[in-house]
């Protein structure tokens, strides 16, 4: 399933129309998550948006925020950021303290496929790795894959 997320970011990313250029902050991450959902649905992939979760994080910022997977079904986490935001970085953490996912790479669209993890609380460490302003906007969201 990774490898599939990783081509559609890719292609979605590379040819974004205008319209979506044209947008900032909240408004541009809810275009980027609409190119996303549309190159998902044009592979086959069927999924249903669990939760998104926003906010906003300075130059080397991190937050941790906290998703519950039901383990009944496999499951993904996307990040988008805003024109600011040059690299964005996740990572995954089990109640027993590992780490099951993470996207680390010079990129601001992460993405972490968590599979058919257990059932329980996991850890998200959001870290915003380079901004190019005093604050970057940026939003998770959580994906079970039907």
């Amino acid at each position: 399933m990774r490898r599939t997320l990783i081509a559609v970011a890719a292609v979605t990313g590379a040819i974004f129309p205008s319209s979506v250029l044209a947008q900032s902050g909240p408004a541009l991450i809810d275009k980027l998550y609409g190119e996303l959902e549309v190159g998902l649905r044009q592979e086959g992939i069927a999924f249903t948006p669990m939760r998104t979760i926003d906010g906003e994080l300075s130059d080397t910022g991190e937050r941790e925020v906290w998703i519950e997977i039901k383990g009944d079904a496999s499951y993904g986490l996307a990040g988008m950021c805003d024109e600011n935001c040059v690299d964005l970085d996740l990572r995954a953490i089990d109640s027993a303290g590992l780490a099951v996912a993470s996207d680390l790479g010079p990129d601001d669209q992460p993405l972490l496929d968590l599979g058919a993890s257990p059932p329980g609380l996991y850890r998200i460490q959001t870290t915003m790795a380079d901004c190019g302003a005093d604050r970057c906007a940026y939003s998770l969201r959580l994906y079970r894959w039907e």
